[in-house]
């Protein structure tokens, strides 16, 4: 990098230089931003919700499944009590001798018997919804099962991903100190003067510069053209450094 009168003096090959450079530098940028993204665990997001939504639901069908535990072992002391009972009273009928108390022992019987019928006909319906709601319950553990090893299996590949974005950002960030360094210092400066409003450089493509995308009107492309190839010209309008093919 020179100066011919006001003109800066700049090599073809450095232009190129610097517009690796800027590429390598959005690169850079966007690894940054990727890693963040990554790190910040938004990804899982979404799985993470579903885990607690299917654990929310494995809480409420299990205490369900409790509630018609103990309806079922309600169900049985009643039914044994019952049992227990028409037992006796048909030894009481065995032993008495007297009508009016067999009349009375066999009438308590049939009425016991259709008590211990409505209650196994409860249990039989306890003991089948019972058996719903675990086929559902398992079902719901297993989608959960599957759902926390899915969890630990994207955020290992996320972990490793990272890992591996966190090496490709330290080589380039070599690659960019190498370049920088191997640039005239004046170009680097000038470079990192214009990278904070924006693009730096841009190649120009016909009348339109790469940079800001802005067709040039023809007397400004003419003006740029006209100028000798070793001279530094910018774009005049974002004033980024153009690299003329």
């Amino acid at each position: 990098m020179g100066f011919r009168g006001d003109a800066v003096i700049v090599q073809t090959q450095e232009l190129e230089s610097l517009l690796l450079l800027q590429e390598q530098e959005l690169e850079l940028d966007k690894l940054r931003i990727a890693m963040t993204e990554l790190a910040s665990g938004k990804a899982l997001e979404d799985l993470r919700d579903e885990i607690l939504r299917v654990a929310a639901e494995i809480t409420a069908l299990r205490s369900e499944v409790e509630e018609l535990e103990r309806d079922q072992r309600r169900a049985l002391e009643d039914l044994k009590l019952v049992q227990d009972r028409i037992s006796r009273d048909k030894d009481r009928l065995t032993k008495t001798a007297v009508s009016r108390d067999a009349l009375g022992i066999q009438h308590e019987l049939e009425t016991l018997n259709k008590r211990k019928s409505e209650l196994e006909d409860a249990e039989l319906e306890i003991l089948a919804n019972l058996e719903d709601k675990n086929k559902g319950l398992n079902k719901l553990l297993e989608s959960k099962q599957l759902l926390e090893t899915n969890f630990q299996n994207q955020k290992s590949q996320m972990q490793q991903q990272l890992e591996n974005q966190k090496r490709d950002f330290r080589e380039l960030q070599e690659h960019i100190s190498k370049a920088k360094q191997s640039l005239p210092e004046g170009l680097v400066d000038l470079y990192l003067a214009k990278r904070k409003r924006g693009l730096a450089v841009g190649r120009m493509l016909r009348n339109t510069c790469g940079a800001c995308n802005m067709g040039l009107t023809a007397s400004a492309a003419h003006e740029i053209l006209s100028k000798p190839s070793d001279e530094l010209v910018t774009c005049p309008e974002c004033g980024a450094v153009l690299v003329r093919n």
